[in-house]
Parts: structure tokens; sequence; C-alpha cells
């Protein structure tokens, strides 16, 4: 059946509307969102354990984020290919980017092994190395399953089957915090507290869960008879095409990622009260950030849809309401980072010494910043996601890693080493990188140069 003049196969709503990304995007959003929610767990549960075990973990779990988001970024990049295929109805090459990006995770799984029996010492900081190293040589060497999640949940989003992605990672979740729980603390003279490892051997659990999930609803009867799902075939020229898209995203994320982790270390050295309190930060942002995740994920289904379709003019529309629909999340947020910060707050800072109260009043100021940063910040991968369904991705990456790390970073280090400053003070200068992102961004959007992938 042929499509109407403006209309895309996704949903039964006006495409590119507010429903339509509202229905997109909220599967997306729980999915994100059960992730998210895992990280929060972690570092909560490893707060009431000890605060320096959630620190070490934080940082452990930052230098491995350089190695799994690099693989998962790359991977993710099928989710073009596949809403491009999908729009234009050439559904039996909907698999064949899926598997390249099977292959390519499988092939990250020697490095990173080899990364997280012989590196940790050089890459975990000595000061975390007493307790980080467990949970970095667990995470680490099973980093690669991330990659391989990433794979797969491009080929249901790119096709707007989001529910399937959000099912198995709440799948996964579950089992995440049930193991977590046990394993941190112990359960009586079953399972001996294994502290920040328990943390790690339970993340590690869930992630090979949600995979095999995942991968049996792939290659079941009705999509190998749709999709040729289970033809893994290895095809050069589309191995190629991905990583030409993927990498510059990859390397974008993970440059970012690699100056958070730095931002981390530096903190550290700086003194305990700062880490902390952005250690706290990090854990609500994370928690938080499900919601530019999953919007994020809905627009390049959407956009590499209508791409695929031929209905770019449509892309505006979308864009148009994905906003709306961000500004509504973005002010009830309001109440749990602006108005009412204490809630939140309070699930970190159980003690009551003056260490602690000092801890409490520097991130109820700093997650006001939070807010701000959390505004600007989905703005522009609202934006970068467009650029990404039509393929933009190195304006991306050199925009991102220059305004990270020109706008950021390198102000926030000059700041705090030589003026004045507070455990607060991070988090109002590194506004200004997400502002001047978010400008790069919609500039770029603006100029018409965004649109190089077209898969017909």
């Amino acid at each position: 059946m042929l499509m109407s003049k403006d209309k895309i196969p996704l949903t039964r709503y006006s495409s590119g509307g507010v429903m339509e990304m509202f229905m997109i995007s909220y599967p997306l959003i729980i999915s994100a969102f059960s992730v998210s929610l895992m990280m929060f767990c972690d570092r909560a549960i490893l707060a009431r354990f000890s605060l320096d075990a959630m620190n070490s973990a934080t940082t452990a779990g930052m230098i491995y984020s350089v190695f799994a988001f690099f693989g998962m970024y790359t991977t993710s990049i099928a989710e073009v290919f596949v809403g491009q295929y999908n729009g234009e109805q050439q559904y039996k090459k909907i698999a064949i980017p899926i598997w390249q990006m099977i292959w390519f995770s499988l092939a990250l799984a020697v490095p990173f092994i080899i990364i997280a029996q012989f590196c940790c010492d050089i890459l975990v900081p000595t000061n975390f190395l007493d307790r980080g190293d467990l949970y970095f040589k667990w995470v680490m060497s099973f980093a690669f399953v991330l990659p391989l999640i990433g794979a797969l949940n491009a080929f249901f989003i790119g096709r707007g089957q989001t529910l399937i992605v959000t099912s198995a990672a709440i799948i996964a979740n579950v089992i995440n915090f049930i193991l977590d729980i046990a394993l941190v603390f112990g359960y009586k003279d079953i399972v001996p507290s294994m502290g920040v490892e328990g943390a790690a051997i339970a993340s590690v659990i869930a992630g090979g869960v949600q995979f095999f999930v995942l991968f049996i609803i792939f290659l079941n009867r009705k999509n190998q008879k749709k999709y040729n799902t289970r033809i893994a075939t290895f095809d050069f020229e589309m191995m190629k095409d991905c990583l030409k898209i993927g990498l510059p995203v990859a390397v974008s994320h993970t440059f970012e990622i690699a100056g958070w982790s730095l931002f981390f270390v530096f903190l550290g050295s700086v003194g305990k009260s700062y880490i902390t309190v952005h250690t706290v930060l990090q854990a609500i942002h994370v928690l938080f950030f499900c919601f530019i995740d999953g919007i994020s994920k809905g627009v390049i289904a959407v956009a590499s849809n209508m791409i695929g379709a031929n209905q770019t003019r449509l892309i505006k529309k979308m864009l148009k309401s994905t906003i709306v629909l961000y500004l509504i999340i973005g002010g009830l947020l309001l109440f749990p980072t602006v108005i009412y910060p204490d809630f939140i707050i309070d699930i970190f800072i159980q003690e009551s010494n003056e260490f602690a109260k000092d801890i409490k009043m520097y991130s109820i100021l700093a997650l006001r910043a939070t807010w701000l940063y959390f505004i600007f910040d989905g703005l522009a991968w609202i934006i970068a996601s467009v650029l990404t369904a039509g393929g933009d991705t190195k304006f991306i990456m050199y925009a991102n890693i220059l305004s990270l790390w020109i706008c950021g970073l390198a102000p926030v280090y000059l700041w705090i080493s030589y003026l004045p400053s507070t455990p607060v003070t991070p988090s109002f200068i590194i506004l200004l990188y997400c502002i001047v992102n978010s400008g790069l961004f919609i500039w770029r959007y603006a100029s018409n140069k965004w649109h190089k992938l077209n898969v017909a």
C-alpha cells in the first residue's frame, strides 16, 4: 500500500506532530529512564554503603564509559539506515546494517578485554584504585555488550517499535536492582557483601539479559519473514557506510565522555567536597538524561523515515513539535531541581556531620544550575539528531568537541586553579559549553547544509 502524501508509516497520528513525537518518544524515554535509574540506583545504593565506594565506582565507570559508549554510539547509527529503508519501504535491506554493527560489536570484545585486564592501573586514578579496580575490570570486560544492545535497539527504533526496546530495558533493570542490593550489601549467610564489585557484577548480568531478550525477538519468525533477520551477512560496503556516518558521532561522544572523566579526576584532586557534590549531580543528571536520550532517538527515527519517504519538508514541523514537548518536560523538572531540591539530595546525603551539611548545601545550589544545563543541552541534542538523520555527523563531531573543551572544561580548570571557588562554581561555568553547543547546531540546521545521506 502506498503512503499518503503527508504520511510516514510510524504512527496513526499526523507526521511530525506533537502526538506522533510523544508516541514515538515516550517508550524510548521509559527505556532510557530504566537505564538511568539503574545507574542512579547504583550510585544511591553505593552511597548508602560508603561515599568513597560511590566516588570510586563513578570515576571508574566514567572511564569505562569512554570505551563502551564509543562502541554504542557507533552501532546505534544503524537506526538512520533502518529508518531510511523503512521510509522507502525497502524492508529486505533493513537487517543488513544491523548485522554489520553486530559484527563490529563482537570485534570490540578483544581490545576491551585486554584493556580491562592490563590497563586498569593506568586508567583508574590512584586515589580511586583501591575500590574502583574490580569495578572497572568487570564492566570493561563486558563493555562490548552495550554496542550489541545499541545495534539491536536500532532495528526496533528505526521502525517505530519502541515498546520492545522499553520492555527489554525494564526487565534488565529490575534484575539489576535486585542483584545490586543483594551483591553490594550481601544477603544473610548466602551472599557475601561485595560492595563496589557487587554493583559491577549486577550491571554485567543485567546487560546480558537485555541483549538476549532483544536478540531473540530480532530473530523471531515474523521478523525473519519480513526483514531477513536470520541472514547474518557481512557486507563490506554497508559496514563502511555505517562507520563513515557512525564513527564521527562516536568520536564526538568519546571525546565528550573522556572530557567529563578528566573533569571528575580533576575535581577529585581539588578536594573531597568537589568530587562528592558533582558525583551526586552526575547521578541526578543521568536520571533526568532519559528525557533527552529518548526524545533525541525519536527524532532520529522520525527524521530518517521522512528522508527515506522523501518528505523532508515535514522535518521543520517535527522539530517544532519536539521542542514544545521537551520544554513541557523541562517545566515539570523545575519542581525536583529548583523548587524542591532537598528531597532528591537527601537520597544521597544521610549523615548529619558538618561535612555532609556542606555537601547538601552546595549540591542544592549546583542542582539549580543543572536544570539550566538540562534545557540547553536537550535543545542541542534535538537539533543534532536531525543532523544525524541527514548524515551530517562530522559537523556534530567538530562542534561538540571544540565547544566542550574550549568553552567548558578549559574555563573550569583555569577558574578552579587560579581564582576563588566553591564546589558550586563548576556547575555554573559549564553552562557556557551547552549554550554555545546548542547555538552551533541551530546555525547548522538553519544553513540547510546537513542533508548528506539518502540511501535511495
